[in-house]
């Protein structure tokens, strides 16, 4: 049996924009009648300097598209079988998008009826890496680079 011990590590802020610049699926939480609920969206980062925001194109209709204010973002990469993954946290304030705009298109799986832009504007961004801590013979070494 092999030993699926991980270490965390913080990713610094500069490599969770790499890493969430490297996806376009992650899942956006709201809350909807009082409980937080997580949902599958594509997703585009934008201003990776002082005032990055997030945006987003849903239905109308969806409880993404009616909530605003206090939202979450979290993007992962799993590789079960290495023991290793990457999670990212992005927090902000989601606000509906009106009228003519230039934002680039998140490019939805889903397209039909997802004519409502909408922008996470981001007040935090926090990343975490797990890695093995040991191999099955007892020897490890550990990388971080970065």
């Amino acid at each position: 049996m092999t030993d699926k011990s991980v270490n965390l590590a913080e990713i610094p802020t500069w490599e969770c924009h790499q890493l969430l610049e490297g996806r376009e699926i992650g899942r956006i939480c709201v809350i909807d009648h009082g409980y937080p609920v997580a949902v599958p969206i594509s997703y585009r980062i934008l201003g990776l300097g002082a005032s990055p925001y997030i945006v987003i194109r849903t239905a109308p209709d969806t409880m993404v598209a009616r909530h605003r204010g206090f939202a979450t973002l979290e993007v992962d990469h799993i590789l079960e079988a290495e023991n290793t993954a990457w999670s990212i946290l992005v927090r902000g304030t989601l606000q509906k998008i009106d009228g003519p705009h230039d934002l680039p298109d998140p490019q939805p799986w889903v397209t039909e009826n997802r004519h409502q832009w909408m922008t996470l504007d981001v007040t935090a961004i926090t990343g975490r890496r797990f890695v093995p801590s040991k191999r099955h013979d007892g020897f490890s070494v550990e990388w971080q680079f970065g």
